[in-house]
C-alpha cells in the first residue's frame, strides 16, 4: 500500500479504547500500520495534543495518558510530525477558510504539510478544498479484503 497520509484524533481513541464504536477498525488500521502494510502513516503533534487534553477531561490519570502516548511514540512505522509555526499558520487559513475546529485545523494543517490526505470518520474534513479524507473503514477493508 505505501501510502504516508497522518492519523486523525478518532482511530487513536478508538484504539485504545475497545468501548468505542470504531474499535474493530481502528484496530485493524494499527495492525496494517504494525506490519507494515501501511509504512510512514504520520502522527502529528496536534493529534496527541488534543488525545491528552480529550483523556484529561474525561478523568483518565496521566500515569494511563503517558502509557498510552509512549506507545504511539514507540509505534513501528507510526512517523511523527512536529508543530511548526507554518503549521499553525496554516491551521489558522484553514480555520477561516472552511471553518474547521481549532484541533481539526491544526490536524488538517499537517495533512497538507505531508501528502494532503488524513486518516478519519470525521467528515468535516470532505469540505477542506485539497484535503483528501482516507474512510478509515474503506482503507481496512480494501486492505484486508475477506
Amino acid at each position: 500500500m505505501g501510502s504516508v497520509p497522518v492519523l486523525d484524533l478518532d482511530m487513536l481513541i478508538a484504539f485504545t479504547n475497545r468501548a468505542d464504536r470504531h474499535h474493530r477498525v481502528a484496530d485493524a488500521l494499527f495492525l496494517l500500520i504494525k506490519v507494515g502494510r501501511l509504512r510512514d502513516v504520520f502522527l502529528p503533534a496536534s493529534v496527541l495534543m488534543e488525545y491528552e487534553i480529550v483523556h484529561r477531561a474525561r478523568g483518565v490519570d496521566e500515569e494511563q495518558i503517558a502509557r498510552e502516548i509512549s506507545l504511539f511514540q514507540r509505534f513501528p512505522n507510526l512517523r511523527h510530525h512536529p508543530l511548526s509555526a507554518q503549521t499553525i499558520l496554516k491551521a489558522i487559513e484553514l480555520r477561516r477558510k472552511f471553518g474547521l475546529s481549532y484541533f481539526d485545523s491544526l490536524h488538517a494543517a499537517s495533512a497538507f504539510e505531508v501528502d494532503c490526505r488524513i486518516i478519519s470518520t470525521d467528515t468535516a474534513f470532505d469540505s477542506v478544498e485539497g484535503l483528501t479524507r482516507i474512510d478509515p473503514y474503506k482503507l481496512v477493508s480494501s486492505a484486508c479484503p475477506h
